[in-house]
């Protein structure tokens, strides 16, 4: 199970610190049961036949709940998270209107994960990206960045993230491409305000005073 996780992990989501418990708890698990040293094989025999200590017993027992804990909460989950997301992706050609675009990323958002929220929020910012540069009528647009921009407030609720400033730009991005120019303004110039040193957001700022 641990190899499995670490791997579902590592394709389908961006590597996370967690992802590498399992991992490492897989090499430590093997060189326990197979790796012939003299102290290995003392404490193989002692637990094996019971007769480990109690303190032994009970650290072996927190162990293992823990692993199983963090291949839940850091493997399951997550994976949950990014196969609903992308299962999204592969229906998308069969959208004919907003609410079935909002009914078919929705699940996604709404599963619970402690990681790969931003992660699909940034993927969902591409995607609609691309819908509105094939100009959609302006009510399909509208809905479609305010969608986005709603599914982004928990991301941005949390202050930090993988590459945060890009959540700014891609915001302001798909607000610009929607006619919602005061919005698309609020976010270039938020993220003008936290990182001054990034082009995009001044150069966002500049095509939209062109207008």
């Amino acid at each position: 199970i641990l190899p499995i996780a670490y791997l579902a992990q590592g394709l389908f989501l961006f590597e996370i610190f967690p992802a590498y418990l399992h991992l490492f708890a897989f090499l430590a698990f093997t060189q326990f049961c197979f790796v012939a040293e003299p102290a290995l094989e003392n404490q193989r025999r002692l637990l094996v036949g019971g007769q480990a200590p109690l303190i032994q017993k009970i650290f072996s027992l927190a162990m293992i709940l823990m692993m199983a804990a963090n291949i839940y909460f850091s493997g399951f989950l997550p994976f949950r998270k990014a196969f609903l997301f992308n299962r999204a992706l592969a229906r998308l050609p069969e959208v004919n209107s907003f609410n079935q675009f909002k009914d078919l990323f929705t699940p996604a958002f709404a599963a619970r994960s402690p990681y790969g929220q931003d992660e699909i929020a940034k993927m969902l910012g591409g995607v609609v990206v691309d819908l509105l540069l094939k100009n959609p009528p302006p009510e399909v647009a509208t809905a479609l960045a305010d969608y986005t921009t709603n599914q982004y407030q928990a991301v941005l609720a949390r202050g930090k993230g993988n590459v945060f400033a890009e959540n700014y730009y891609i915001l302001g991005k798909v607000n610009e491409l929607a006619g919602e120019k005061n919005i698309a303004v609020q976010f270039y110039a938020e993220g003008k305000q936290r990182w001054p040193r990034r082009p995009e957001f001044q150069e966002g700022l500049a095509r939209l005073s062109k207008k």
